[in-house]
């Protein structure tokens, strides 16, 4: 799944333990009916370097995947981006060699909310 839009705002890397980190990326959907600020988690070293590149105020094409889990009896979306393409041509790009965190790898004290 893609999504395209302006970066709004570039967060502060979340160390969530010692086998998981993620940064968030807000974005200002484009093309669409309704505006629409969305956030996508850069998961894992490789996820964060690809945030480096980019700028608040510029139009991006972010490629994610799209994840939902089930904790403490309540459900949660993750939009998690692999791929970047800035709109002018410039592509940056994340294999899908990073680990995932399963809920199984994550104690309940050190989940996020």
């Amino acid at each position: 799944m893609q999504l395209r839009g302006k970066v709004l705002a570039i967060k502060e890397v979340q160390v969530i333990s010692d086998k998981f980190k993620k940064q968030e990326v807000i974005l200002k959907q484009e093309g669409v009916e309704y505006d629409s600020d969305i956030p996508i988690e850069f998961i894992q070293d490789k996820g964060i370097e690809l945030v480096r590149g980019l700028k608040v105020g510029q139009s991006y094409e972010i490629d994610i995947n799209v994840s939902g889990r089930e904790w403490k009896d309540r459900h949660f979306v993750s939009l998690k981006a692999w791929k970047v393409n800035g709109i002018d041509g410039g592509e940056q790009e994340v294999p899908l060699e990073y680990e995932e965190v399963t809920k199984s790898s994550i104690k309940d004290s050190d989940m996020p909310f």
